[in-house]
């Protein structure tokens, strides 16, 4: 089937995250992003365990769906990025 451009499938997204039992919803390093004019969405289990998780997670998700999917992903990006925003920090 050809949708036309006046018969575009549209399509409603959602995203949930929640805490562990025993933490408090701040806590959650979880996160996901979402872009539908590039049909792009990212998930990312940020772990809990490691250095600021949320910030990784965030960059790695917010970068992955602002990619034009002619462009690469680049993991050494977000590496960089992440590394620039914990010095600021710390």
């Amino acid at each position: 089937m050809v949708l036309t451009e006046d018969k575009k499938m549209k399509i409603r997204t959602y995203g949930f995250i929640t805490h562990k039992e025993a933490e408090h919803y701040s806590d959650c390093a979880d996160r996901y992003a979402v872009k539908t004019e590039n049909n792009r969405f990212a998930i990312a289990d940020g772990v809990s365990k490691s250095f600021f998780p949320d910030l990784w997670a965030d960059i790695l998700v917010n970068d992955f769906v602002l990619t034009n999917k002619d462009d690469q992903f680049s993991i050494e990006k977000c590496q960089a990025e992440w590394l620039k925003q914990v010095a600021e920090k710390v």
